[in-house]
């Protein structure tokens, strides 16, 4: 159910169908085939711990299938890096032998014979005659400066000679590899070339991009010439498009992805205009529709024009590059929090909102139905209109980062609580006194997790917590169930206060007059998140473990599995919630995959 958008790395276009295929920050690989209207997720084995940096069909002479397509991958691990290949739309991979253990980084296909294809590797530039199935390296394994390779391009008039970039200028072959030059004349020394662009209309202009800015060389990269007719196309400089298009109106157009913006130049470099300001790390034009372009964003995810780059529009329906998180819920809205931003769903709509405090990190209900706290690394925010509108309110000055949030609302006065690196800190909300508070063994290890209900409040850092029962007048060192155990989380009972706690080590439970912990039956020893109580049936509590949704219907004294939980999603739960005013419906956080929300079987409902 979104938030879509985020940051998208790569997309592509089919050359015969104008099937779209877009990869997200995280290695997750997305289809479109209504122009980006609508997108689907497909299945890709080394997703989420992976960056894809390249895309390319298998556009085979005559060929309309655009199920058949390679993946360039980095990994975080060697064994994920390589090339992969599936021929059936994601159902079935095949990872190329001879990439095993390198990362790929670039993919190019000859103009003239699409079953040529360089791709630039960890360790050089391969060759593949056959549409990739099989490959051989064409680079010499010795030469340092030749490594790694980030970029390749064909002289699309001859698919001997092929050009190299890497963090050590650009390279080139004419004869198939035998032989490498180094072409950097006029190129400012060092300059990492990130991607290198033939004008297929003009034979001999090579386009390159680089950290230092644009180039372009009109003698097959013996020379080239800094751009300098826009300033931010003179900044980091992520990918350069020459239009592909055989019209001569088009011919002379070339865009850059820059951290700038997206720059547009009309006469072949001379003059630029930014036509797009966030940054982009990828940019592709429809070959049916030559004004149609297609470009993927860090901050927006995918966008479209249908005028060649005079307005541009965003396309993300179902596409997700975010990076979240934490899911909350206050006055009965969804509220994200993440890497890219913060977002909110409100009542009666399905569309997320981006909001003010960009970089928020918690949301938290106040003491009116319509009034929410928030919390940045530097700063408190505070709303009174249900998250529409936010303003800024004193937080305690110089004293670190702020790593948590809680508020004692049940008394008077109400108490907010923030915790930072440098200490907990109470005080009235709204009011710039800060009133520093000492809590036992928390004093050098910063507070992460923090649970306030009634008159009580729970601090924790990784291994330790403590309690008060009196509004923080006094606390009490909480013992550990286990061992070398973190805390994950913590959650009062509403039916006889006992404690249930979410650790590394799975559930446990205190009950209000005891001093040791008790497992909970059912729920595995492993690390367990989202742990809250229904607000409507006060025994019913939920947690997760990866992609399994747990309920308890004792007050947490024994688990199972929530029917028709695992939500088909293979990725760790981060959070659980519920909006009380859909109380048959639980909301769950993926980090890297989305919010996801599914019906809680009526049965459930009915026992406690």
């Amino acid at each position: 159910m979104g938030p879509y958008g985020g940051e998208a790395v790569v997309v592509t276009v089919h050359p015969k169908t104008d099937a779209l295929l877009a990869a997200s920050l995280h290695g997750r690989l997305f289809r479109s085939q209504d122009s980006g209207a609508h997108w689907l997720s497909r299945p890709f084995p080394a997703e989420l711990n992976s960056k894809v940096n390249a895309i390319l069909f298998d556009s085979i002479s005559d060929s309309i299938n655009d199920k058949s397509y390679l993946l360039a991958v980095s990994h975080d691990h060697a064994t994920g890096s390589g090339l992969y290949k599936t021929i059936d739309d994601g159902i079935t991979w095949q990872a190329s032998s001879e990439f095993r253990g390198r990362s790929v980084w670039a993919l190019a296909t000859f103009p003239g014979n699409p079953q040529v294809i360089a791709a630039g590797a960890t360790d050089g530039v391969y060759l593949s005659k056959n549409g990739g199935q099989n490959w051989q390296r064409i680079s010499p394994g010795d030469q340092g400066d030749l490594q790694p390779v980030v970029s390749v391009a064909f002289d699309p008039t001859d698919a001997r000679t092929i050009f190299a970039g890497t963090p050590h200028l650009p390279w080139r072959t004419k004869d198939e590899g035998s032989t490498w030059t180094s072409i950097h004349t006029g190129m400012i020394d060092d300059s990492d070339v990130f991607s290198l662009a033939p004008a297929l209309q003009q034979p001999g202009r090579l386009f390159a991009s680089a950290c230092t800015g644009i180039y372009r060389s009109d003698d097959r990269g013996e020379h080239w010439l800094k751009l300098r007719g826009s300033t931010e196309a003179s900044y980091r400089t992520y990918v350069i498009f020459p239009d592909p298009s055989p019209y001569s109106s088009l011919s002379s157009r070339v865009y850059a992805g820059t951290t700038g913006g997206l720059q547009r130049s009309l006469d072949g470099g001379v003059t630029w205009q930014r036509v797009y300001a966030g940054a982009v790390k990828s940019v592709v034009s429809s070959h049916l529709h030559p004004l149609q372009l297609y470009a993927a964003t860090m901050d927006a995810g995918l966008i479209r024009s249908d005028d060649g780059g005079d307005t541009f529009r965003p396309i993300n329906e179902g596409f997700e590059g975010h990076a979240m998180n934490g899911l909350f819920t206050a006055s009965n809205a969804l509220f994200v929090a993440g890497q890219n931003g913060a977002a909110a769903q409100y009542p009666s709509s399905t569309v997320w909102q981006t909001i003010k405090p960009a970089d928020a990190f918690t949301f938290l209900a106040g003491s009116s139905p319509s009034q929410i706290f928030s919390a940045s690394a530097h700063a408190l925010w505070l709303s009174d209109n249900g998250g529409h509108q936010w303003k800024q309110i004193p937080a305690p000055a110089q004293r670190g980062s702020l790593t948590a949030l809680a508020l004692l609302a049940d008394g008077t006065p109400a108490k907010l609580w923030v915790a930072t690196t440098a200490g907990l800190f109470e005080g009235s909300p709204g009011s710039s006194r800060w009133k520093a508070v000492a809590v036992p063994a928390l004093e050098s290890q910063p507070i992460r997790v923090m649970t306030a209900s009634k008159n009580r409040i729970i601090v924790a850092s990784r291994g330790h917590a403590a309690i008060s029962s009196d509004r923080g007048a006094n606390w009490a060192l909480l013992p550990l169930p286990i061992a070398g155990l973190e805390w994950e989380g913590f959650a009062f009972s509403p039916v006889d206060d006992h404690l249930v706690a979410a650790t590394s080590h799975g559930l446990f439970l205190l009950q209000s007059s005891g001093d040791q912990w008790t497992p909970a039956l059912g729920a595995p020893a492993a690390t367990t998140s989202g742990l809250f109580f229904h607000p409507q049936f006060p025994n019913l509590a939920f947690a997760a473990q990866q992609s399994s949704v747990f309920y308890s219907i004792d007050g947490g004294q024994s688990w199972q599995i929530l029917p028709r939980a695992g939500m088909a999603i293979a990725a760790q739960i981060k959070s659980l919630n519920i909006i009380p005013s859909q109380p048959n419906r639980i909301i769950a956080l993926v980090a890297r995959r989305g919010v996801y929300a599914t019906s809680i079987d009526p049965e459930v409902l009915s026992k406690p």
